[in-house]
């Protein structure tokens, strides 16, 4: 695990003296909406994927928390767009199908000061590893040999609203970002926003 990875899980050992009370251990399950390149350009529409994880949800007090999660989303063969470095000239397009793997930790500020209930924003940081297999090339060129398997890490943010419907039950909907290079050919980029429904569940 790189530097970047571990940079979050440090920052919730600095906290752990201030919990209000024991972590809660929890999972998360999801639908998830690719958006700009990973879903071919397209905002609305195309296929969708699932997303599930684990996660450790540390009470700062005052509704104030740090939630510590990994989670793995799978889309299935859909079209990718990778462009160049800068992120305005689209340089080769593919069908792949793609997996993200992300390890990271989400500030929340809780506006019931519970984490138990009502709801909260997020802001999150991490870092993600994405798999694409299966690629073909489908534009751009000539390629003397594309590679059917890819694989580029990225720093990843997210934004979000969640509400705790009961103290161990609770909705969230996430928004997230990674920007992945070199997939497929040297100084290509692939922007890969997600827009994602989820449940949660804390015991």
């Amino acid at each position: 695990m790189g530097r970047p990875a571990v940079a979050p899980f440090c920052l919730a050992l600095l906290g752990c003296p201030l919990l209000a009370e024991l972590p809660q251990f929890g999972v998360q399950v999801a639908v998830v909406q690719p958006e700009s390149d990973l879903n071919g350009g397209k905002w609305v529409g195309g296929r969708v994927g699932a997303s599930a994880g684990v996660h450790v949800l540390l009470d700062l007090d005052g509704g104030h928390g740090l939630c510590l999660r990994g989670d793995a989303t799978s889309f299935r063969s859909g079209p990718i767009r990778l462009f160049d470095g800068s992120g305005s000239t689209q340089l080769y397009g593919e069908d792949a199908k793609a997996r993200i793997l992300a390890l990271g930790a989400d500030y929340r500020f809780h506006f019931a000061s519970s984490h138990l209930e009502g709801p909260y924003g997020l802001l999150g940081a991490g870092w993600s590893w994405a798999s694409l297999t299966g690629a073909a090339l489908t534009e751009g060129g000539p390629v003397a040999s594309w590679p059917a398997d890819q694989r580029a890490t990225s720093f990843q943010f997210a934004l979000g609203l969640g509400w705790r419907f009961l103290p161990q039950v609770g909705g969230e909907l996430r928004y997230t970002q990674s920007s992945f290079r070199d997939l497929g050919a040297p100084g290509t980029l692939m922007k890969a926003p997600t827009l994602s429904l989820g449940l949660t569940l804390d015991y």
